[in-house]
């Protein structure tokens, strides 16, 4: 019996921090701006592809927070890296 008490610490601290880790995931998405907001305050007109804000590129990546089939999406700048917006997609087209 005691040699199961340092695994079960070993996996409740692992469990402990993979929780935790998500959820700052989810604060940091939380903090982007939606795309709308992004759009509102870039002055873009909308027929017109978005710009990065940091470096004016016009490369974005978009993907899931978790994972590639996560509702929460985020897009970021492939030429700066930095992170844009968020949205929220109900599901995940199927091809």
């Amino acid at each position: 019996m005691l040699p199961l008490l340092p695994l079960l610490l070993v996996f409740l601290v692992v469990m402990l921090l993979v929780l935790y880790r998500r959820e700052g995931h989810e604060q940091l998405w939380l903090r982007l701006p939606t795309l709308e907001e992004y759009r509102q305050a870039s002055s873009q007109p909308a027929e017109q592809p978005l710009n990065c804000k940091y470096c004016h590129s016009e490369q974005t990546w978009e993907y899931g927070l978790e994972s590639v089939m996560d509702y929460r999406r985020e897009c970021a700048c492939l030429a700066c890296g930095k992170r844009l917006w968020r949205t929220e997609q109900a599901s995940m087209p199927v091809s």
